[in-house]
């Protein structure tokens, strides 16, 4: 199937055969064209919820922490940040102390992360590894009280303002083109 972007045709079954997904950040394998596909960089939105109690340098540190995890694993542009927290008191924040044999504290943070489903397991199993590990190291939280969960959601469910549906395009376009699978992207 032959598609068009911006002029250009490009045969996606040829493309396909030349990128496989996890050789996409090292650059055009010989023989592709010129033209490179990559991973999709939509920013998440993060929702921390925790104890009340810590300082606003604990919080920071916690946010600056997934933020850098997330520019590293996922590929996320640079200002692109959106993390909240939310603390409740010790009546409204309920957690399995040993649930799966993790010994939890209540310095649990749990991390919920909402993203586009462009990404492949082993990206998402680099950026639970580097949050924890970046959790530890910064504000010093213990690795068993690191609960993360990533819901992911089509690109065309995001507005980032102004009412518009600024992915709706790009996906529509996406779609129309041909069989390209979800964690691909054309650079433009």
């Amino acid at each position: 199937m032959i598609a068009k972007y911006n002029v250009r045709y490009i045969n996606y079954q040829f493309l396909l055969s030349c990128v496989h997904p996890y050789l996409l950040d090292k650059g055009t394998p010989v023989g592709c064209p010129s033209i490179i596909l990559r991973r999709s960089s939509e920013m998440p939105f993060v929702r921390i919820s925790m104890r009340a109690g810590k300082d606003a340098a604990y919080k920071h540190a916690i946010m600056d922490a997934i933020y850098h995890a997330l520019r590293e694993t996922f590929d996320v542009p640079e200002d692109d940040r959106f993390i909240v927290i939310d603390e409740h008191g010790a009546d409204a924040f309920s957690y399995g102390k040993s649930y799966m044999d993790i010994q939890r504290s209540d310095d649990l943070v749990l991390i919920q992360i909402t993203a586009s489903n462009t990404r492949p397991l082993e990206t998402k199993k680099a950026l639970f590894q580097r949050i924890c590990d970046l959790l530890v190291e910064g504000p010093g939280l213990r690795a068993e009280d690191v609960f993360i969960n990533l819901v992911e959601t089509d690109r065309v469910n995001w507005s980032f303002g102004l009412g518009g549906a600024q992915y709706a395009a790009a996906a529509q376009n996406d779609d129309d083109s041909g069989p390209l699978p979800k964690h691909f992207r054309l650079a433009r």
